[in-house]
This record gives C-alpha cells, structure tokens and sequence, in this order.
C-alpha cells in the first residue's frame, strides 16, 4: 500500500531525512474525474460527491485501489464500484495531527507526535516519471482509502445511488467507475473561508489553498493525488445565490415580511440568522456570488431547494493533474482585460490566437485591478508571437484576487489566484515592476509548470527557470534593454554571494517541500542559468537560442493528441539534448557544473603587458572552493531554513574546482579600437594554476592616444551643450571627426570646466597618473562581454581603466561590473570625482546612478572634509531643490527614472558616519528638511513610498555607529537631543496622519514602527511595548499587526511570558495563514538572535531613554576596547592583566555561534530548555485546531530543536469492565447482567 506504513511509529531518528525508497506506483490510471461540492459558508463547511474512473493498465486485475482523501469524512456504506456497492476502509490521516485521548503529551513528547504524522511527512519514495505513465499506473500520496473493486456479495440489480456521474453508462472492459461521497467539516488545509467569523468585516469568499507537496490537493476532494495528467475533468460548484444567502442574513423586506405570532417561528428564524456581530448593507447583500475555476464554463443554473436560494456552475478542465485544479466563490466582479488594453491592430494581427484576459475582484477594486493587470494582454501577444500560441481551449486566460493569500500568486490551469496584496492605484509607481514581473510569471508558468511539466521533481527547475526567463524577455520589451541587463547583472552578483552550502539545483526539487526558501532560491538560480544558456547557444550557432527550443517543444505538445505523451512533459537530459542539436555544441561540462553542482566561480584576472611579444596577458584564476570551504556568517533570514537542512541532512553539493567554458575577453586599444578574444576555461587550468591568454596587440603607435586625449581636453573646454550636441558630427574646423565614436560620445563628461571644478572641488589626473595613462598600451579591458558567465571578479586593472570601462562603454553591464569595482577599492579623490560626474550625469542608466549615490557613502570621511556627502546634498540641490536653498521643489515623478534617483541619494545621506559614531548634523539637518518641506500637492504621484523612504533615512541617520577614529571635535550632545526629538515628533506626526488619511497599504505606519524600533535600539528612545502593542488587535490591517509584532520581537520583547503567550496564540490561533505564516518567521527571527548571541534570553532589555544618550556617547568614547586584553579595574603598578583561559574560550564560542549553525543551535538550546512558559506555550500552539500540516510539521521541528525528548508521560487508561449475572427477581428464568468496576 503506498505511502501507508504499518507502524505509523516508525520514523527516521531526530526527524532526518529517510533515505529514498525504491519507486512504487498503483498498476491504474485515472481518465475521467467528476467533482461536485456544496459549499455552507456559515458552518464553513463542504459537502460533495466524486466520481473517479480508472483503467487498469495491466497484469492480473487487483483486487483493490487506494485513493487520497485528507480531512474528509466518507460515507462507506455509499461507496459503489461500477454502480454496485463495495466494501472500503478509510481512516482520516488527519487524525495523526491529534494528541490521542487518555495520553497527556508536553513538548518533551514532541518526538512521539512526529512518528504519530509519519505518514503525512513527506515521503522521499523514488519519483515515478511522467513519461511513461500510460503503460505502468500511478502514485498516490498515502492512499488512505481504500476501494475493493468487486461486492463482497453477488447483487443481480445494480444499486442505484444519486451521484455526479448521471444515469447508469454502459462500463467498458478493465474501466472501474468509483463514486465517493464525502464531506468536510474542520478545514484545515485546502480551502480558506474569508468573511465568515465573528467581527470580519471583509466580502466572504473562500478559495482553494495549494502546495508542492503532494496530498494538499486530496484535501479538497478524494482524489489520485499525484502529477498525473487526467484527461477529463467536471467541476460542480453549488454555493449560495448572494452575500445575504452566504451570511445567512435576509434583506430588511424580508425580515419584515415574516410573521411574528408564532415563538417557534421566531426562534427558528434567529437560529438561521448569521451570528455575526455586524449587519451587511443592503446593497452588499445584494450582490451576486460567483465561482471562478480551472477550465471552461460549461453550465450554470439556480435551485432552490429547503428555502435556500443556491446557484451551481459547472466547468470542465482538461488533461491536467489534481494539483492544477483551483477555484474561488465569492462576490467578484469581471473586469475586461484585453479588449481594454489590446489595440485593433493587435488583435487583426494575432486573430485567433488573442488571449481573453479577464480579472476577478471583490467589490470596489476594479480599478486598482484594471491598472495592476494592465501590462497581461501584451504579455500573452508578446508570449504568442515569440513562443507559442495559448495551450488551452478559448483562449482564455482568468487571474482572481483573494484576501488573506500566503503566496502572492498560485498558478492553475488557465486560471491563477493571485494576492490582494498586488493591487495598486494608479497614483503608485513604487511596486509596478515587481508585481508586473509576478503577474506575468504566473501568466508564463501557464505555458511551462501546468501545460508542459517535470518528469520527475529533480526536473522542476527547467520549468521554473524557462517561466521566468519567459517573464524577463517580457519585461525587456517593456522596460527596455538596459534594465533587463542591469537586472540581470546585480542579480548575478547577489547569487554569488548566497551560492554556498546549498544543493545543487536538481536536487533542490527534493526539498522544495522543506519551505518557500527553497523554491525562492530556484527561482534566483534557476532563469540565470537558463539566460547564459541561451547567451552561449547564441553565441555558437546564431540562432533563436533558448527560445528556439521552447518554441518547438511547445508546438510539439500543442500537436500531440495524447495526453501521456512524453512531449507534455521536460526532463533535465532532454533539455540539454534539444539544446545541443539547436546550438551544435556539447553541454555535459556546463551540466555538470550549473545544473548538478552548486557554487558560481569567483575569478581573479591579473593581466600584464609583454613588451617583447606585444602581446596582453592575462591569467584567470578561480578561488571559488576555498571561498565556499571559508567560513560565512549567518544571517537571521534564513536561520530557520540552515536549521531544518540541518535537521533534514540536506547535503551541499560540490563546488567545481574549475568552471570550464569560452569567456570573450575585449581589449579597448590605444586608438579606441576594440578586439575581442576568446578564452577557452579548461579542466587542467587548476593544475597550471589559471587559465592564460595570450592577446596579441594591433596599434603600434601611441601617439594616437595622446592626440586623442589632448582632443578630448580641448572638447571639455566647449560649453556642456557643445559637449552633448554630437549630431553635426564635425570638430571646430568642419572637418569630420573619425573619433567621434570614442571621444566625444562618453558618459561622465560634465561638471568638466573650470568653473565646476573649482565649485564642486573636482579633481583631475595629477601629471604621474597621466604619463602613466600615457604610457598603457590599452585603455580598458572588458571581462566576460558576451555575458555568459555568472561570477564575481576581482581584478588588478588601475582606477583609470575602471573609469574609462564606465565613462566609454555602453553595455550596461560593463557599468555595472565597473561600479562595483569602484565600490570595492579604497576611496581617493579622483574616484570621488568619477561617482559625482556619475550621479550627476543623467544619461547613465538610473540603476547606475543609484550605484554611485549608494558608493558616495564611503567617500564622505573626516580626512576629504567629507566630500562624498557634500556631493551628495549638492546634487540633490540641484535637481531637487530650489536655487541656493535646501527647500525641495514640489513632487514631480513623471520622470520615473529621476524619481529612484531622488529616493536614493537621502539614504544614501542617512548612512554616512565618517569613522565617527553619529551622521554629520549637516546630513542630518537636510534629510529632516526634505520630510517637512515635502509638497505633493502638484504631483501626479503619490508620494507615500518616498515620504516613507525619508522617515527611514531620517532614522537611519540618527543610529549610532562604532567609531573608528578618534573625533577632534567634541559633540553637542544638547543639539543631538534636540534633533531627535524632532525628528520623533515628524515620524509621530505621519503615523497619526495614516491614522486619518490612510497611505497605501499603511506604509506610514509600518515604516514609523520600523524607525521607532531603531531609535530605541540605539538608545535615542525609550524601550517601550506600548508604542507597538496598540496595533496588535486582529481588526488591524494584517501588514501592520506583523510589523508590530515583528517590532516586539525585534526589540527581544517577546520573551516576557505575557507577550509571547499572545504571540504563540496569534500564531496558532489566527485565521488568516498569511498572518501566522509570517508571524512563525518573525518568531524564527527572534530565536535567530539568541542563537547568534544579539539577545540574552536571561534578562529583559533596560528602558534606556533619550536623555541617556548623551553620557552613553560619552562613555562609549571614554571607554578603551581591546579583544585581546583588558586592564584590571585594580591597580597592578601599571601591569596588563590578560584575560583567563575561559574568557578566551567563551568569546571563540561566541564568534563560532555567529558562522556555525551546529554551533548556533547549541547555544540557542541552552538558553531556551529551560524556558517552561515557551515550552506551555509552544505546546498549546501544536495542539490548535487550526493549524495545517505544513505549520504543524514546522512547531514540532521547532520543539525538536529546542527541547530534549522524554518517554515518560501521563497516560490515563479507562478500568477493565466486568460482568456477574444476577438472577432476577421479577421473572423466573431470567437474569440480569450488571457491571462491576474493579480498582
């Protein structure tokens, strides 16, 4: 029996990993499903009847079947195979989530509760494929019911039973036709009811709730709960007519219409009013309910039946698996898509082939819908027109969104759910990209995820990272070239920071059950590597790349007419094949490393000029395994994810010793001239230490430089408009300018006159570094310019050949690298000068610019006169303020690029110390000025994302930082006071403001509780619960009810007995799953700081307030730090004491606490397993009632962690009952049997 163990106490030790099981699968095949449900939403409460038919696929007919059914209650007595019926066994794995009664359990029973769920953990079974299924069966998740196919008794005339599969068809040879009634009555997973519970106020609706685990979607109704394609589909959704009938509250017409004479009458109708605390409006009992579902709408009726008025929709999917079958009820409203927003010329142009786009809403959000969903119709053209045309029937596409969602979007078959939470008006520009990139991945994940799917789980990151390359492609045409590159770049960077110690992407698909940190690290990694696969295939054949290959493997499946065929589904070796007949070259080595290795090459690339050879030579070395061997510090995000594979014996995967692979080398001559060269990455450059290139050199006069750069010079001299204006392509004598292509079209060249740089206190080349500039056989040398690596690089090239990589070349990406090497060198002034003419220069790119800002940071020191800041407030000035004042001009964000730049540079202000402990009063002052001076009364904007932006610089500014260098001038600590609590006073005056004109999504508040909590870390303000304990309550907004508690949490609060007994309680108790899902990794966090040491779980945090702040600057300046020694507080004659050998000991075992996580979760243990209210209150939040599998599986790892595991427990058993007879004294002959309770 699959996925069923017979002793369901048997579980691998300490929670690990069991080993993978041989492959195991049901000798059947399901091809047809019929699902009809009737939904109670008071009771919160399903009723339903399914019909499965299967097809034995081969050898001897079994005897029974086992199907998936979680949290349903069966009617066995109604089951029947083939109309006649049956016996079946089931039994609820849900039970197994319970304490059983008469065992008195406490989280040291925490291990006997995990081998109780054994069956409901995730089962590490072999993976049978996809392909192939036609021929050997199917794999259900647990098969908790089981169907015996055959009557135990001979019946001559069929049964006939009311079900969803109609009048009686004639069963063909080897088919079962089983039908299963069914109803759930404590939801725990599957659906959400929103709207329903005393004090909601939201619309009531509920919506299928999914997971990449297997067995959620037998949640919803019985099912084969595996990825098998089923090929016909009928859906029956039967729910209340209006929001009235669902709350079970009648219009005011009605009510006055019932007759009152009689009390039971009267108290009937109270019982079947709803018992919520407050009345609908008459219009909002008005509206109409729908159903929106995977599939197509195929019929729809009313009926009418015990004085409910129901309405029943009726869709029909097709060959998809139970997990891609979704639908949500409510009162949403349909908003028009595509006609809106797709041209006539579009539509001639695609004809048939148009998607219909439609959106769903609950009442009063069509607009925020109609502008968050306006890119979707030219996305589906864009994905028409370059892949393929929509793979399922009437080209209909429905996106639907629901309150309270976890994830921000689900896709399903033809259909996603998506967040609220995405929504936004048309005044708000913060957030458009980021949420067009979800929408439209959900809308990608349609062609790769649902129509085409993984053969097995290993293979997950081929659809997840073609989807999202989809998605990129898109935003390129949206966005243009530049942000895609620039895009793809940072987020090359990031990945080479966070690639250590994890698996490799395919065998991350094993684990991806563990937690969405898993699948959120398969989707940085997965479309990078999917994007410099395309660049190579590119590169060696000149076709379409990648998108050639998506395009064929999508018309293959669209032409198949069997849905077992193997061309419905993608395989990591069939990829890599197609890819190697479409570019002609062999993909094993770029497998090996990318695909089943983990890591990203971190190149170092030294280069020389051979004089004698007149040749450039470069040597790449790769260091990637000793960087990946070194020891990394822990970060509190992902604490909780480094303790479950901890626990889980999640492997790291080996780093490459040598990437291998051609990287394109170009080299900027003296002329101006570029030649590229390729170098050949091989497996032996390990043992020659490097991999070298030899470049031969093709200007053999530098005299052209020289001229070119004295040409340059006098240019500079030109007015800045002469400068730009580049169109007339002639110098001043009217002769054509050959070098105009290298000269005078560069970025950078502003503020070059004397005039500015005397102004803005610019520097130039001194005459050392311009002989020496001279005297370079090349200009600069690109790295890597056909971007086909993902790496970080550190190189010996000087600051000028950095410089003029920035200031001349075009590739966003040789922007991007040249920044970041900026950032990484030691500050000087001529650098400083490249970064302001950066910033100031608004024809780079603004994710560039924004770069610099951020690298002015560490340009602002006491010894340039912190030169970098006044840079920074200068141009801001500029731009942003009137002439000779600091007071900014009115809002204008039309200009969406200068608009990012502006929120930057404040923060960018907010960080600078100097080497000193508090940002410069100049710094401060001008931030403070920006937030009271900001006027948004002329703006076309909102301005609720950049006034938060400010409140948290206007915080940042007033942290206090560690000194590094002594301060000659003494700080006034009265003038300190004074400006904190103004700017206390601003940040309080916008959180009452949201209060009354609520900002988008309260941002106001969540940013002002954020500020406040930095403040009090930092000693500026008191320690107080109070500040964030008033926006605890459940009517407040979820996003600011999470940020409080995180608050709390934050500020180590949450280990008074009180707080965390509420914070246990919202985290078990609450209904919302967004809000307890974030809560456990808020609270996550905050055991991440105790493991790291940040918090002592031993004492409570003092009050320090503002008026502190001065005597601990004081003190904290006074104060001498050694980490070796100390001075005793006696005197010793002048004698340093050196510490003891346990000192010693305990700072190695704090320093090892903050980089092992072995370490880190000792240190956490020893703190916390003593705790008997966290232990009380833990184990009340396992045992709630409302928590699913998942969060269940989550606490009992958690109380693992913490607390040792005891046998010993309480078990209450009932007495043995025993029976005497006693004669009777009534009636002779008769005796009376009576029960003796033996002690």
């Amino acid at each position: 029996m699959p996925g069923v163990t017979d002793n369901p106490m048997a579980v691998a030790a300490d929670g690990a990993a069991a080993a993978p099981e041989d492959v195991v699968y049901e000798p059947y095949t399901v091809v047809e499903q019929r699902v009809h449900l009737d939904f109670n939403f008071q009771a919160k409460q399903v009723q339903g009847m399914t019909m499965i038919k299967i097809f034995h696929t081969g050898g001897d007919e079994p005897e029974f079947v086992n199907i998936d059914a979680r949290q349903c209650e069966i009617d066995l007595d109604s089951i029947t195979v083939n109309y006649q019926r049956v016996k079946a066994k089931y039994r609820d794995p849900y039970e197994f989530m319970d304490t059983p009664k008469g065992f008195d359990w406490s989280v040291q029973q925490h291990h006997l509760r995990t081998k109780r769920m054994k069956r409901l953990q995730p089962n590490m079974r072999g993976d049978l494929p996809m392909t192939g299924r036609e021929t050997k069966g199917c794999q259900p998740a647990n098969g908790s019911l089981r169907v015996w196919l055959k009557p135990e008794k001979i019946v001559l005339k069929p049964v006939q039973t009311p079900g969803v599969s109609g009048p009686q068809e004639p069963i063909e040879p080897h088919t079962f036709k089983i039908e299963i009634p069914f109803c759930i009555t404590h939801v725990r997973d599957g659906f959400h009811f929103v709207g329903v519970d005393d004090g909601d106020t939201q619309y009531p609706h509920v919506y299928t709730r999914h997971s990449l685990e297997p067995g959620y979607a037998s949640c919803l109704f019985p099912c084969v709960d595996d990825r098998t394609r089923v090929r016909q589909w009928e859906i029956s959704l039967k729910f209340p007519r209006t929001v009235g009938d669902a709350l079970k509250q009648p219009l005011a017409s009605q009510v006055a219409g019932l007759p009152s004479s009689s009390g039971t009458r009267t108290a009937a109708s109270r019982t079947q009013q709803s018992h919520r605390e407050f009345e609908t409006t008459e219009e909002d009992k008005l509206l109409d309910m729908t159903a929106i579902c995977s599939g197509t709408l195929i019929g729809e009726h009313e009926e009418n039946a015990g004085g409910e008025s129901k309405k029943v929709m009726k869709f029909n999917p097709k060959d998809c698996g139970a997990q891609h079958i979704g639908f949500a009820i409510g009162p949403f409203e349909d908003v028009d898509l595509y006609s809106t927003f797709r041209s006539e010329e579009d539509e001639a142009k695609l004809g048939g082939n148009a998607v219909k786009v439609h959106g769903y809403c609950l009442p009063g959000r069509s607009d925020e819908v109609r502008n968050t969903c306006q890119p979707l119709a030219h996305a589906s053209d864009f994905f028409t027109l370059t892949f393929s045309k929509y793979p399922y029937e009437e080209n209909s596409y429905k996106i639907c969104f629901v309150e309270e969602m976890v994830e921000s979007t689900v896709p399903l078959q033809a259909f996603s759910l998506c967040s609220t939470r995405l929504l936004y008006p048309r005044d708000i520009i913060d957030t458009e990209i980021e949420v067009t990139r979800k929408l439209v991945h959900s809308l990608a994940t349609q062609y790769f995820g649902i129509f085409i799917n993984p053969n097995e789980r290993t293979d997950t990151w081929i659809v997840l990272g073609i989807a999202y390359f989809m998605t990129d492609l898109y935003l390129r045409q949206l966005c243009g070239n530049n942000y895609y590159r620039y895009q793809i770049r940072t987020t090359s960077e990031f990945l080479t920071e966070v690639d250590h110690g994890r698996p490799s992407l395919h065998e991350l698909g094993r684990y991806l059950h563990l937690g969405d940190f898993e699948m959120e690290f398969m989707a940085l990694k997965a479309p990078l590597v999917i994007f410099i696969l395309d660049r190579r295939l590119l590169k060696s054949s000149n076709s379409a790349g990648v998108v050639r290959v998506i395009s064929q493997r999508l018309r293959e499946a669209m032409q198949a007419a069997d849905p077992f065929a193997a061309n419905f589904v993608v395989s990591s070796e069939q990829f890599r094949r197609a890819c190697e007949k479409k570019g002609r070259l062999r993909l094993e080595s770029f497998w090996d490393q990318w695909v089943l290795s983990s890591g990203c090459p971190r190149l170092h690339i030294s280069q020389r000029f051979n004089k004698k050879r007149l040749e450039v030579e470069l040597t790449v070395v790769q260091n990637q395994v000793e960087w990946a061997k070194a020891e990394h510090p822990l970060e509190k995000d992902d604490f909780w994810r480094d303790v479950l594979e901890e626990r889980q014996g999640v492997l790291a995967a080996e780093v490459p010793l040598t990437f291998t692979g051609p990287m394109t080398f170009r080299v900027h001559e003296a002329d101006g001239t570029p030649y590229e060269h390729c170098l050949e990455m091989k497996l032996d450059a390990a043992a020659t230490k490097g991999s070298r290139l030899a470049m031969p050199y093709n200007t053999k006069y530098k005299r052209i430089k020289r001229v070119r750069q004295k040409k340059r010079e006098k240019d500079h001299t030109k007015a800045p408009g002469a400068v730009r204006g580049d169109a007339d392509g002639q110098d001043e004598d009217g002769n054509d300018d050959d070098d105009k292509g290298h000269t005078l079209n560069m970025f950078g060249d502003v503020l070059m006159g004397e005039e500015d740089m005397a102004s803005w206190k610019l520097v130039d080349w001194d005459s050392d570094q311009q002989q020496q500039m001279d005297q370079e056989s090349y200009e600069w040398i690109r790295v890597d310019c056909d971007f086909e690596w993902i790496y970080c690089l550190e190189t010996n090239l000087k600051v000028y050949m950095t410089v003029a990589q920035l200031q001349q070349d075009r590739d966003i990406a040789a922007q991007v690298e040249s920044m970041l090497q900026l950032t990484r060198n030691a500050p000087s002034n001529i650098q400083t000068t490249t970064l302001l003419r950066t910033l100031y220069d608004d024809r780079y790119f603004y994710g560039i610019r924004t770069m610099a800002a951020q690298a002015l940071t560490g340009h602002a020191e006491k010894a340039n006169n912190f030169r970098g800041m006044r840079h920074l407030i200068r141009v801001f000035k500029t731009f942003y303020c009137y002439p000779d004042s600091a007071n900014p001009r009115p809002n204008d964000f039309t200009d969406k690029k200068s608009y990012h730049v502006q929120s930057a540079i404040p923060a960018a202000i907010a960080r600078i110390r100097g080497g000193q402990e508090f940002c410069p009063e100049e710094a401060r002052e001008f931030i403070l000025d920006q937030l009271v001076f900001n006027n948004n009364d002329e703006n076309t904007f909102s301005d609720h994302f950049y006034i938060a932006k400010l409140l948290e610089a206007l915080a940042t500014s007033l942290v206090r930082a560690k000194a590094t260098e002594a301060s000659d001038d003494e700080q006034d600590y009265s003038k300190l006071q004074d400006f904190a609590e103004r700017a206390i006073a601003q940040i309080e005056r916008y959180q009452q403001m949201d209060e009354v004109f609520s900002s988008y999504q309260n941002i106001w508040t969540r940013t002002a509780l954020d500020c406040k909590v930095k403040l009090m870390k930092s000693g500026v303000m008191a320690v107080d619960g109070i500040e964030f304990m008033q926006y605890l309550t459940p009517e407040t907004l979820d996003l600011v009810q999470i940020k409080a508690f995180e608050s709390l949490i934050e500020l180590g609060l949450f280990l008074k007995p009180g707080l965390m007994k509420y914070l246990l309680t919202s985290m078990s108790l609450s209904s919302s799953p967004f809000v307890r899902d974030r809560l456990f990794k808020a609270f996550t966090r905050g055991l991440a700081s105790i493991a790291f040491g940040e918090l002592d779980a031993s004492e409570i945090r003092p009050n320090e307030s503002i008026s502190k702040l001065a005597g601990a600057a004081q003190a904290s300046q006074n104060g001498a730090h050694n980490d070796g020694m100390a001075l005793d507080e006696e005197d010793h004659g002048g004698l340093i004491v050196e510490q003891s050998d346990a000192v010693i000991k305990q700072r190695q075992t704090d320093a090892a606490r903050r980089v092992d996580i072995v370490a880190a979760i000792k240190a956490m243990k020893e703190a916390l397993q003593d705790n008997k209210d966290l232990q009380r209150q833990l184990w009340k939040a396992v045992d709630s009632p409302v928590l699913g599998l998942a969060e269940k599986r989550n606490l009992l790892e958690l109380c693992a962690t913490l607390f040792p595991k005891d046998d010993e427990m309480l078990v209450t058993m009932k007495y043995p009952v025993r029976w005497t007879a006693v004669r009777g004294h009534c009636h002779r002959g008769k005796v009376s049997l009576v029960s003796i309770l033996r002690s």
